[in-house]
């Protein structure tokens, strides 16, 4: 796993689930990562980039993308690929329209010529292929308040919901998550002029751009859950679409058992808990008031 180091000033972050995960996860001390092939959610982290899209869309959108470049260069070029790189710094400088015609010339020998683009998005659709498997991803949440998560998540309020410390006792990964950003609007990882974009910025670049895009941002829809990421990827050795892997026993700070948690598993998760040092465990209600209670026990 990636080592940790404080990204965000956040205290803790929840993980709900049912039951029996919930004791699977305190007996163990571990908690399950997952490559995106397995996320139920179709619409979350694309298993294929540019998907539909054509070698002759991607060219045409990045020779358009080239042309407002060329019109408003950005004011840092450190990401992009040499070659546009070159142009764009002789844009910046404020070129004759003779020679800003002559580099229109390149953008349209691009829209012609689709195989170079076609190259370069193979390139990057195979690196893709080849990092979704590999992907470890940790889904957690802001809130142990959430409705909606306690029903489809916790087994419909039968379930539990584990909260996590970002603590500095130790070299704790809960403090590297990353906020997911909800977007009105479909990230370039999904758009022929999102492909160019990403296309023009060098290899290592476009791929970290291409991780963030994919992995950190979802529709508009999904804001209720207020969801955080850890992203890793899978250690030498490790086979199959998931990784266990263990957290510090000081890293579990709260146990909240489901308003409909059955009493044989209250009383198991309850004992599982005594393992840990610093959990306090809680009791859910539903109030006459339509939110949430949690009681200490």
């Amino acid at each position: 796993m990636i080592a940790a180091s404080r990204m965000h000033d956040r205290e803790y972050f929840y993980k709900y689930m049912p039951a029996s995960t919930a004791k699977l996860v305190l007996q163990s001390g571990k908690l399950r990562w997952s490559s995106p092939l397995l996320f139920n959610d179709p619409f979350d982290v694309p298993r294929t980039l540019a998907a539909g899209s054509t070698s002759n869309d991607i060219a045409k959108a990045t020779a358009d993308c080239i042309d407002a470049y060329l019109d408003q260069p950005p004011s840092d070029l450190t990401d992009f690929d040499p070659r546009f790189r070159q142009l764009l710094t002789l844009a910046k400088s404020g070129l004759p329209q003779e020679l800003r015609a002559e580099m229109r010339k390149v953008t349209q020998e691009t829209r012609d010529n689709p195989k170079i683009q076609a190259s370069l998005l193979e390139d990057l659709r195979e690196h893709w292929k080849q990092q979704v498997p590999m992907m470890r991803i940790l889904c957690l949440t802001e809130s142990q308040k959430h409705v909606a998560m306690w029903y489809h998540y916790a087994d419909k309020y039968r379930g539990a919901v584990l909260g996590f410390r970002c603590t500095e006792e130790v070299d704790s990964c809960f403090r590297i998550a990353k906020q997911i950003q909800y977007l009105d609007q479909k990230p370039d990882v999904y758009t022929d002029h999102g492909i160019a974009r990403l296309l023009c910025l060098n290899g290592m670049a476009a791929a970290r751009e291409t991780t963030r895009l994919a992995t950190l941002t979802k529709a508009a829809d999904w804001s209720y859950e207020r969801e955080w990421r850890i992203v890793s990827y899978a250690d030498a050795g490790d086979v199959g679409l998931f990784s266990d892997w263990r957290f510090e026993k000081v890293d579990l700070a709260f146990l909240y058992l489901g308003p409909q948690v059955s009493d044989q598993d209250a009383t198991e998760l309850v004992e599982l808990a005594h393992h840990y040092p610093k959990v306090s465990v809680f009791r859910t209600s539903v109030g006459l008031d339509r939110e949430l209670h949690f009681r200490r026990m």
